[in-house]
């Protein structure tokens, strides 16, 4: 794991934050439902739920017609014209559910493991819902009131659907395959975060266009500064993902 990556657990220290896996995506006027399921011990199929979820960040600055790239040293800064916004990832499973997120119980074998993005706003709203109702207990439904820069609502459930499963002896290969797919996607979870580029090939593929973010955000900053703009990240409300 490359070192601008930071693995930390949901509740955990998140200090850092302070200032090709299938990833979810809502739809306005929908709601998702999820069960985490990377928690420690995924790796080997016996995820410990009463630990907490494990999620990877990175530093990250947006580019039109690139995408998310890790922001890996000052020249990075200096071409986004602003600090970096931190991004992290983890792994759900999405139920299938109908709009208002209601489980569609003859269709559980549809269930997909997702990579779900979180930053800003989403991620303090999702800090609060495990605070009060540890997801390790309590799934977590997803309202999208906004698809374009996908605002979310979440809301906690009163059971966490996944480990209910795993006591039931006919849900034995609906888990198997889940847990399977979580593990084996955990090295695309660092994908969905943001891709790690040189800054010559940074360079080259803004080739032809202005080079500029479109992400809003502090001014410019040194490296050394890095670690004290992001203080005040989580108090911003994320308009990028």
């Amino acid at each position: 794991m490359s070192d601008v990556y930071k693995q930390f657990e949901l509740g955990g220290d998140d200090s850092h934050l302070k200032t090709g896996g299938k990833r979810w995506s809502g739809v306005k006027g929908q709601t998702d439902r999820f069960s985490f399921i990377h928690f420690p011990g995924l790796e080997a199929g016996t995820p410990d739920f009463s630990k907490n979820p494990v999620l990877v960040s990175a530093p990250t600055h947006f580019f039109e017609g690139v995408g998310y790239i890790i922001s890996d040293g000052p020249e990075f800064i200096k071409q986004a014209g602003e600090a970096p916004r931190q991004r992290a990832a983890t792994l759900v499973v999405e139920w299938p559910t109908d709009k208002d997120g209601e489980v569609l119980k003859t269709d559980l074998k549809k269930a997909e493991v997702k990579v779900l993005i979180l930053a800003g706003d989403k991620y303090k709203q999702l800090v609060q819902t495990h605070r009060n109702f540890p997801v390790g207990k309590h799934d977590v439904t997803a309202l999208c009131t906004d698809t374009g820069w996908q605002k979310v609502n979440f809301a906690p459930c009163g059971e966490n659907l996944l480990v209910t499963l795993m006591e039931k002896p006919k849900a034995a290969a609906l888990v198997e395959r889940l847990l399977g797919e979580a593990a084996a996607m955990i090295p695309d979870v660092i994908n969905e975060v943001g891709r790690k580029m040189t800054f010559a090939q940074l360079r080259e593929k803004l080739a032809g266009g202005d080079g500029r973010t479109s992400v809003a955000g502090s001014a410019a900053a040194a490296e050394t500064d890095i670690d004290e703009a992001m203080d005040d990240l989580l108090a911003e409300e994320d308009t990028t993902e």
